[in-house]
């Protein structure tokens, strides 16, 4: 799919592909296509890991990138490939679940989109109260 926009990439997962569906992951990793014109530390990212512990590993199951620092639980991921501006390739990573690993209450409902850009920029954004937001 191509974008005009960050703010059209994230606004729902229309064209994401589901990865986890209602499923809880704590303390465990699940993983999804890389591609290859996206790297990190000079190396191709073949996989990326999505923690249920809300971070992600880029090629190799470590913590490179935390978003919340709490013992976290997914519950829902997609994965999404496109264009922005019909230039700029991306991979998005959506993570939806709670900031804390025992709590399942809409006070600890949290998503957040990881895009990473073949520039080797990243973007991220955190949607605290998602529920409200039906996404």
């Amino acid at each position: 799919m191509n974008y005009n926009s960050i703010e059209d990439i994230i606004a729902d997962v229309t064209y994401a592909t589901p990865v986890v569906d209602n499923v809880a992951h704590d303390d465990d990793v699940v993983t999804v296509d890389g591609a290859d014109w996206l790297t990190f530390n000079n190396a191709v990212v073949a996989q990326i890991y999505c923690s249920g512990n809300s971070w992600l590993g880029f090629g190799s199951n470590s913590e490179h990138l935390k978003v919340n620092q709490q013992d976290a639980k997914m519950y829902y991921l997609w994965r999404e490939e496109g264009t922005l501006y019909g230039y700029y390739h991306f991979i998005r990573i959506r993570w939806k679940g709670y900031s804390r690993y025992n709590y399942t209450s809409s006070d600890y409902l949290i998503t957040f989109d990881v895009v990473l850009f073949d520039t080797g920029d990243t973007v991220s954004y955190t949607h605290l109260r998602a529920h409200e937001t039906g996404r």
